[in-house]
């Protein structure tokens, strides 16, 4: 009798935990990243990932809160249950394991650039033991070089000082998404064309919601995936 009590009062407690979180506001982070994400000087999120997140939110009359944190800790903040989501994200396997990947809210090639005149080939099977390479910090194109054996030696904290390491002969080949590495470039001051670019992989991007959200919000992942189509740029 007095289990029985014990286990309804806990399961009470549970369902008044998953409630509440389901009244609050959606909570997301992301990071500034030119031109998915970007602070605006009024305080507010834009961008092509930030205003179709925000379109689909409104479509959706959900309250929500869009937060700029860096990257790796926007993730962590997620998994550890302070946030319900971060974006603009592509898949990985541990992103998996505490959240689900929404509809793609944009797209994007994770590329390799090298300098002008580089006799290195990315597509050459001795490229990965050969050249020197690197991305982002935190991000996945990050783990994907290292998780399929690559010499990385640099996690640069943003492509913009990426960019500065290989124009600096720091490293060979520089590996990140071609939209976000375009807008270092132009920030940098480096021409279009001014880099040896090669297409790698086709990466689309979507929010990762987390487990736990998505559990206190039933059918609310459907819902916003149904959106996005109307919502995208």
């Amino acid at each position: 009798m007095k289990r029985a009590l014990v286990a309804s009062v806990l399961l009470a407690m549970l369902a008044l935990c998953l409630n509440a979180w389901a009244a609050e506001p959606v909570i997301l982070l992301s990071d500034e990243r030119l031109p998915f994400e970007m602070k605006n000087p009024d305080g507010s999120v834009g961008g092509l990932a930030a205003d179709c997140v925000q379109c689909v939110l409104n479509k959706l009359d959900r309250d929500f809160v869009i937060k700029i944190l860096p990257w790796q800790r926007a993730q962590s903040e997620v998994k550890a249950g302070k946030a319900h989501g971060f974006f603009s994200a592509s898949r990985n396997d541990s992103r998996d394991q505490y959240a689900v990947l929404s509809a793609s809210i944009t797209d994007q090639f994770w590329n390799w650039y090298l300098k002008a005149g580089s006799k290195l080939d990315p597509l050459d099977p001795n490229f990965k033991i050969s050249a020197r390479t690197g991305s982002w910090f935190g991000s996945n194109s990050l783990n994907w070089l290292l998780e399929n054996g690559y010499n990385v030696v640099s996690d640069a904290r943003d492509n913009e000082l990426l960019l500065k390491q290989l124009l600096a002969g720091r490293l060979d080949a520089a590996f990140s998404s071609n939209y976000a590495f375009k807008e270092a470039m132009a920030k940098v001051g480096v021409p279009e064309g001014g880099l040896l670019e090669v297409k790698g992989l086709q990466m689309p991007m979507g929010v990762y919601f987390a487990k736990k959200f998505l559990a206190a919000n039933p059918g609310f992942l459907d819902k916003f995936n149904q959106l996005v189509p109307q919502c995208r740029k």
